[in-house]
């Protein structure tokens, strides 16, 4: 039998501030009119989020990725391992508007829960990284892009459940740093969050950094439950690393980056992205 062909999803927290009714809709809307670099010669835009008919606060689009080529750098003439004669190379025509290695992957974003969900590998096996996902949207949603009356808008990559407990576990912990990003008060939250989130509030901030170094007498840091209540929250809306030693003294160094969430759906029975994630993710 045939194996069922999937394709592969992760997900990224967007967090606005400020942050009023429809803020990132009116952001996305905005940013979809630019491109970025994603990463070298790779560049890339999105398309405009469009409402899901039937389901308030769900928005479909699709990133796009193409690589740019500077047509007036010197060409390769691959059959004399040479550079193109200039006849040859003034007979080149390509359209302006015309973007070579062309690639696309879907996105869901949920408003309520201010989350994209992205084709991370789609049906035909290219692939979108989460931290290049994460850079483009980091990019495109920049106030040095859209305009200093903006929103300031931190993204993160959506983790795995156990990310934090991969970092606090590091053998020989030496050092920790924890980030947290206030997101929308309507939220919800659970006390551990509310609490963390209400320090910025008092201390009206939108960002909190906390790094912690193991003392020079200690074999390694101990996580207090309160160290621990700071990074489960960071691990949503924020980063949390840290850096430990192995037997043989050699760095190791970990963070929630790296561990993203990841969803497999299947593509053999045909149908839209957000068909096929709207069946695997009843949250939405």
């Amino acid at each position: 039998m045939a194996r069922e062909k999937t394709i592969q999803v992760c997900a990224l927290n967007l967090a606005a501030n400020p942050h009023p009714d429809s803020i990132y809709i009116s952001v996305l809307r905005q940013a979809s009119r630019f491109l970025v670099q994603a990463r070298g010669t790779d560049y890339a835009k999105i398309t405009s989020p469009r409402a899901v008919p039937g389901r308030a606060g769900l928005y479909t689009g699709r990133i796009l990725i193409w690589t740019e080529i500077d047509v007036r750098r010197p060409w390769l003439d691959l059959s004399n391992e040479d550079e193109l004669s200039s006849a040859l190379k003034k007979s080149i025509n390509i359209p302006e508007n015309a973007r070579p290695n062309m690639r696309v992957f879907g996105y869901v974003f949920v408003e309520k829960t201010h989350r994209v969900y992205f084709e991370s590998r789609n049906e035909f096996g290219e692939s979108l990284g989460p931290n290049i996902a994460r850079a483009i949207f980091t990019r495109i949603t920049s106030q040095e892009l859209l305009g200093f009356e903006s929103p300031e808008v931190e993204v993160t990559i959506v983790p795995e459940v156990d990310a934090v407990d991969r970092v606090l576990s590091l053998p020989n912990l030496r050092m920790l740093f924890i980030r947290v990003t206030l997101p929308n008060p309507d939220t919800a939250s659970p006390a551990a969050r509310k609490r963390v989130y209400d320090r910025l509030k008092k201390a009206n901030a939108r960002q909190l950094e906390e790094k912690y170094i193991k003392s020079s007498d200690a074999e390694k840091l101990e996580t207090t439950p309160d160290i621990r209540e700071t990074a489960e929250v960071a691990a949503e809306n924020g980063l949390v690393r840290g850096e430990g030693r192995d037997n043989d003294g050699k760095k190791l160094e970990v963070s929630t980056e790296k561990y993203p969430k990841r969803y497999y759906i299947g593509a053999s029975a045909g149908g839209s992205f957000l068909s096929r994630l709207m069946a695997t993710l009843t949250s939405l």
